[in-house]
């Protein structure tokens, strides 16, 4: 029998201006959107960087995602597939456990509704799938958020200023920057020690 939590919207699509991206995935991702880095605990002793997809430069919108909830192009990030399913850790035990967004139980079951254990209480097939795909995902974070740890520690991630037209509270157009995101400093790139460079490409 493997654990399975209920978590309250885990996954909001709709309003998620970037996305998590993991390596696995990046000779995919890089045909159909922008990559930069996001701060995560940004401004605090622990600041890191994680590697995202750019989905809008609009605040809490994912311009990927029809109002019919279609995706709009021909790629769907990982963080997405196993939707409404995710590996989380367990804040009491610490332990990594299966869990699912609540919103997708089904009050009143029917023979068709999919099932996730069968009579003897173990995982379906169909969710042991899932449940692979989840493991391959967060060893491939895993290894993402340490390539982005050397990149930041060669100096080499830099606050990202893009700028675009947009409209302020009267409606007018104004030059604005787009705040939260970093990429690749070129100048620092170039100056790097070969040693350094030969390591990270």
């Amino acid at each position: 029998h493997y654990p399975l939590r209920r978590q309250r919207q885990m996954c909001i699509r709709d309003s998620m201006p970037t996305v998590p991206l993991v390596l696995n995935e990046l000779a995919h991702a890089t045909q159909h959107m922008a990559l930069a880095f996001q701060a995560v605990h940004a401004g605090s002793e622990n600041e890191r960087f994680e590697l995202v997809g750019v989905q809008s430069i609009i605040p809490d919108k994912n311009l990927f995602l029809a109002p019919d909830d279609r995706w709009l192009i021909g790629y769907r990030p990982a963080f997405y597939r196993s939707h409404p399913f995710a590996l989380m850790t367990n804040p009491e035990s610490k332990q990594v456990e299966l869990s699912i967004d609540e919103n997708h139980i089904a009050d009143a079951p029917t023979d068709e509704s999919p099932r996730l254990f069968d009579e003897e209480g173990t995982l379906t097939e169909q969710l042991r799938d899932v449940v692979e795909f989840l493991g391959q995902t967060l060893q491939s974070r895993g290894k993402t958020l340490a390539l982005c740890k050397e990149l930041q520690d060669a100096g080499l991630i830099t606050p990202w200023a893009i700028k675009f037209t947009g409209k302020d509270n009267q409606d007018e157009s104004q030059i604005r920057t787009l705040q939260g995101l970093s990429h690749i400093n070129p100048k620092a790139l170039r100056e790097l020690d070969s040693d350094t460079l030969a390591r990270l490409n």
